[in-house]
């Protein structure tokens, strides 16, 4: 450690007289150290002049030796400086001046000069363009320097940014931040915040300052969002960003944005079949020993593909996904509709009530099946209900036409939606009907027709559906999907009555209420608000499957 130089010493001896608050004898070591060229005595010198301690009041005398103190870098004095030239205190005011000394300390840390540089910037002046970014930057530095009195009033400021100044109007989320640093300044005695947060915010509405905090989490959430269903129908239709899912959130209360998001993100995670997915999915089936046995290459030679699909193109897009990852795996032309084999492949994306797969399947076991044969059914996923369904009705075909048939289910995904299992179904459902006046005249036609609407019983060991992230969340979703289904049915006159409010069910039921989308097109078994269009603004927007001629 070095030695002190004689003008340190004389300085600390100032500084104990001035802690013994013994002014005189502190002004007369510190003017001794500063003849000798100590900042920080001069900058001490400076303060003494200015407030009259221990020697008489004297501004031209401060700014003297503020401005020595400053030459040599001394921060403090940069600050005090800038103010004297501001208001022309001691010296002729210079505001370019004080500017430029302004900057100097508050880059070299003088957190008084970056809330004071800060505030400047929040102002237009003839040396200092207004920037409100850079306001934000030098309060907020400011503002962490809790130690110091700067540090208040500077958090009042960032409150008085984010309140007054904002493209297009104050925003919920701008006025919470100023709501927050306000409190904050106020809470440290800050007299004008207090002020402020009377005026501005009066009363302090809990439950309406939660739902306002709520709000402002609906961007960052929406955001999420978009990235997991952005390439929905790419190349049909524009990509699904940010604003697309809030200008869709936006039609249902503000107080349950938030919470639909929420639960929705957690849903989407898992239930969007995303092509990126569905690639993975094949790219593991094609090579699965169960099904290719212990010749993948044979098997992918003598194998059909079904392309048999009446109505949509989803059938076509998955083929050729699977021909492309057996032609990368095994380099093998995988065939379609090829009639002389034994081994049958129908693919599509997901198996709902089972309606069409059937259809499909059926007629061809009738005209083209050979008398004894394998159909591996490959889906993405399939709903347990319809996969039964399905499963025995094609087994009654395959034996009516006398033909010995094999049928084998392969899919990435199994949800639950057996009538027998409804309390641990894996689909939007009710276990409580909204009082709403639409919703309670749509389940008394229901009912009045001889169909009162089920509901889904919460159990003492609730079932914990892999969809849905909690039983609140899901039933969140399920009121408020149920009601904008109800009202979207009531302004979109057109809608057959099979369009239910969470989704298409030929049943007299509230409707099939799918969890699952895929990116190639949402299904009409999903709830109404997600794919129904004017005038409401849906989230997938749907393409109408149109039937072969």
């Amino acid at each position: 450690m070095s030695e002190l130089t004689e003008a340190q010493k004389l300085c600390n001896i100032g500084y104990e007289h001035l802690r013994d608050s013994d002014d005189q004898q502190a002004f007369s070591f510190f003017k001794a150290a500063a003849i000798l060229g100590d900042d920080k005595a001069q900058f001490e010198l400076g303060v003494a002049y200015s407030f009259g301690r221990g020697v008489k009041q004297d501004y031209e005398e401060s700014y003297k030796y503020y401005e020595l103190s400053a030459k040599q870098g001394n921060i403090y004095s940069m600050g005090n400086i800038s103010l004297m030239l501001q208001n022309g205190q001691g010296t002729q005011r210079d505001e370019e001046k004080a500017i430029k000394y302004l900057k100097l300390a508050a880059e070299q840390g003088n957190t008084g000069a970056q809330c004071n540089l800060g505030g400047q910037y929040m102002a237009e002046s003839k040396y200092l363009k207004q920037d409100i970014n850079k306001a934000l930057a030098w309060l907020s530095l400011a503002a962490k320097d809790t130690g110091h009195p700067a540090s208040v009033d500077a958090k009042f400021k960032l409150g008085s940014i984010y309140y007054n100044f904002s493209d297009g109007g104050l925003r919920i989320e701008q006025a919470l931040k100023a709501r927050e640093w306000w409190h904050i300044a106020a809470q440290q005695g800050h007299l004008e915040a207090k002020r402020f947060l009377a005026k501005m915010f009066p009363g302090h509405d809990i439950a309406a300052w939660q739902a306002a905090e709520d709000f402002a989490k609906v961007t960052p959430l929406a955001s999420e969002i978009s990235q997991i269903i952005i390439n929905y129908r790419e190349g049909e239709i524009a990509p699904l960003d940010n604003n697309h899912v809030l200008k869709w959130i936006s039609q249902f209360p503000v107080n349950d944005q938030y919470h639909i998001l929420k639960e929705l993100l957690h849903i989407l995670n898992i239930s969007y079949l995303s092509k990126e997915k569905a690639m993975s999915f094949i790219d593991e089936v094609v090579s699965l020993p169960e099904l290719v046995t212990d010749d993948p290459e044979y098997f992918w030679n003598n194998v059909s593909l079904l392309d048999i699909q009446n109505g949509g193109s989803s059938q076509k897009d998955l083929i050729t996904l699977v021909q492309d990852a057996v032609l990368k795996k095994y380099n093998v032309t995988a065939n379609t509709n090829y009639s002389t084999g034994h081994d049958f492949i129908y693919i599509d994306d997901v198996l709902f009530s089972g309606n069409r797969l059937r259809s499909d399947l059926e007629s061809w076991i009738k005209d083209y099946a050979p008398s004894s044969c394998t159909i591996n059914i490959i889906v993405l996923a399939y709903y347990l209900g319809g996969q039964y369904y399905c499963t025995q009705k094609l087994e009654e075909k395959a034996k009516l036409c006398s033909k010995s048939i094999k049928f084998t289910w392969w899919r990435a995904t199994e949800l639950e939606n057996r009538k027998k299992y409804y309390n641990h179904s894996d689909v939007y459902s009710a276990t409580f009907f909204p009082n709403n006046t639409d919703v309670q005249s749509y389940l008394n036609v229901l009912t009045g027709a001889g169909y009162p609407p089920f509901k889904r019983e919460v159990l003492k060991n609730p079932y914990n559906s892999p969809c849905f992230s909690s039983e609140q969340g899901r039933q969140t979703l399920e009121e408020a999907f149920l009601t904008a289904g109800v009202q979207i049915r009531k302004k979109c006159s057109l809608l057959p009555e099979t369009m239910r409010p969470l989704g298409y069910s030929k049943l007299n039921t509230l409707g099939f209420g799918s969890t699952i989308i895929a990116y190639r097109n949402c299904p009409n078994t999903t709830p109404l608000v997600f794919w129904v269009g004017e005038p409401w603004y849906p989230l997938f927007p749907r393409k109408t499957n149109l039937k072969k001629k």
